[in-house]
């Protein structure tokens, strides 16, 4: 639906600190329900301020094209750090999984259960918890991000027959069957991408795009159960089972429950967990050698002035 750019913003008055600019396609700015999701998206981003969620911090609109200005995070994400874990033939450590865990389940009981600066509940359910949407920063942190596909309170339900939204290998049953979905949905994404960090390997797999939506609707737990126990430990397979229930009323009543279930664990194996011990790892398989500047732009930048005024300057990211 989007780009991402690194940008910075511009005039005599700018900080010039690095920023990200979401850019809707132009293609699609012409599809109602594309534009609706995306203004959607800004509308729910700009209410989110946790520290574990990427901030939003201006929309606006330039010549009928949108974009959602966000802060910039230097880091990569749960995507790339399992790649490189891969390739050293390593699984991802279970202090920095449990640790990633952890800080998504707090962004997710904020977006679930939390109030917005003026008192409003937020009821905010992700419905795209995955790996290519948890950044972790050059200084650990930890952060969610994407609420494209977003379902809040706030009256905006897209959902036509027919119609997935998610990522296939994270989805919840009930989200896979179309039904509505409440936070428990966002609980079991985030079981999968766990088990998927400390395996290397996705938990639902299929040859076919039915075979594959099948096992998740049916909740297939055969990977999880067969997981060589040094790489997931019993107590640790119990826990993600209890999110990973094929019934959300079976599964743990809320993202505070399931991170206090995490951190007793953690506490009984002797693991260290938070930023510090999360950056140790990274360097030592060479992601950062160090805490990085955002890299230059580059090229002609691509101007756009919000509807409040600011201007930004940007180039495509990788």
């Amino acid at each position: 639906m989007a780009s991402v750019h690194i940008a910075r913003s511009i005039g005599p008055h700018r900080s010039n600190v690095p920023l990200a600019a979401k850019r809707m396609h132009p293609q699609l700015a012409g599809t109602p329900s594309y534009v609706r999701m995306f203004r959607k998206e800004a509308q729910v981003s700009l209410r989110l301020m946790h520290p574990n969620i990427v901030r939003a911090l201006d929309f606006g609109e330039q010549d009928g094209e949108l974009m959602l200005v966000m802060e910039y995070v230097d880091g990569a994400t749960c995507s790339q750090l399992k790649r490189v874990a891969t390739k050293r033939g390593q699984a991802v450590p279970l202090a920095v999984a449990v640790h990633v865990g952890v800080e998504v389940l707090r962004a997710l009981s904020y977006a679930h259960g939390g109030r917005s600066g003026r008192g409003d509940p937020l009821s905010v359910v992700h419905r795209d918890v995955s790996p290519g949407n948890i950044l972790v920063s050059a200084h650990g942190q930890v952060k969610l991000t994407d609420f494209g596909v977003v379902r809040s309170d706030e009256g905006f339900h897209e959902t036509c027959p027919g119609v997935l939204k998610g990522k296939f290998g994270y989805m919840s049953p009930e989200q896979v069957a179309g039904d509505d979905v409440d936070g428990r949905s966002d609980l079991f994404s985030l079981a999968a991408v766990i088990f998927e960090l400390l395996t290397a390997k996705p938990l639902f797999e299929g040859r076919t795009a039915f075979e594959l939506l099948t096992r998740m609707h049916e909740a297939d737990l055969r990977a999880l159960v067969a997981a060589r126990l040094e790489h997931v430990p019993l107590e640790l397979k119990c826990i993600l089972a209890n999110a990973l229930e094929r019934r959300p009323s079976a599964r743990f009543r809320d993202a505070r429950e399931f991170s206090g279930a995490l951190e007793t664990f953690a506490r009984h194996a002797g693991l260290s967990l938070g930023a510090a011990s999360t950056l140790t790892w990274l360097r030592s398989v060479g992601v950062w050698p160090a805490v990085q500047q955002p890299p230059p732009l580059a090229g002609q930048p691509i101007v756009a002035t919000a509807t409040s005024g600011n201007t930004w300057g940007g180039s495509p990211r990788d």
